[in-house]
């Protein structure tokens, strides 16, 4: 995915505020490695990576280098993926 897309997906999760998450993380064999669930008060951004933060305190981030591609996942609404050539990193913000 080119960049410009990936920084259009980082403007979207962005928008998310004091909700939950569940963000699962897969390998190549697309095999669940780690979930995580959490609430969160704000997501940020730079250019380096994407940072869950409560009461103004890092929970959760992960590195855009290290995922560098990116897109909204159809599967289900509010579903977005980061991944490489061997692992994947999917957020999903339930309702």
């Amino acid at each position: 995915m080119k960049r410009e897309e990936q920084m259009d997906v980082l403007t979207k999760i962005k928008r998310y505020k004091k909700r939950q998450v569940v963000i699962n993380c897969y390998d190549e064999e697309d095999s669940l490695i780690d979930r995580n669930g959490f609430h969160f008060d704000s997501i940020q951004t730079d250019n380096e990576r994407v940072m869950f933060l409560k009461h103004d305190e890092l929970i959760y981030s992960f590195s855009l280098s290290e995922f560098p591609e990116s897109e909204i996942m159809n599967d289900f609404t509010d579903y977005y993926a980061f991944y490489n050539k061997q692992n994947r990193i999917c957020i999903y913000f339930p309702h």
